[in-house]
């Protein structure tokens, strides 16, 4: 069941967050997410990097869109926990795991968020979430607590269903 005022969003876009109630189990917030590319995709326009850029210039933020993005879903993770809620977290990370300096690593270590693909299939192949690459950028994390709840998962190649 949805908590009441149970959904929220980020306002530079980064994230929605949904809280579900569960009969005498912890709460469950669900988290998707979207972290801007390390850099714009172009110099000029108005995608969501320079956009964010932007308003973390107007609140006079100097962080780079990456780091404040880290920062600030650490700080709302860091509450949620506080407050005994499991996570799942998962979207669009513009990273991986094993990425140099990876904003993600460092979240998921922080908070013990486990990767339940990897933990259902530690041995498998490595693959690209995307059309460009073969890193895994998209991804879920779970609080630990979560695991035996998952009973199927897995991750489709890019353009294997649809074209988006």
């Amino acid at each position: 069941r949805l908590e009441p005022s149970g959904k929220s969003s980020n306002e530079m876009g980064r994230w929605s967050i949904c809280h579900l109630r569960q009969s005498n189990l912890p709460p469950v917030t669900i988290i998707s997410i979207y972290q801007v590319c390390p850099r714009s995709t172009n110099m000029i326009g108005n995608t969501a990097y320079h956009q964010q850029r932007r308003a973390l210039d107007a609140a006079g933020r100097t962080l780079h869109p990456r780091n404040a993005f880290v920062m600030d879903l650490d700080r709302i993770v860091t509450q949620l926990r506080a407050r005994n809620h499991d996570i799942i977290l998962g979207g669009d990370f513009n990273e991986a795991l094993n990425d140099r300096n990876s904003g993600v690593l460092r979240l998921a270590t922080a908070h013990q968020l486990v990767d339940p693909f990897l933990h259902r299939f530690p041995h498998h192949t490595s693959f690209g979430t995307h059309i460009h690459g073969s890193r895994r950028i998209d991804a879920i994390f779970v609080t630990p607590a979560l695991l035996p709840c998952i009973h199927r998962i897995g991750y489709a190649l890019f353009y294997y269903t649809r074209n988006s």
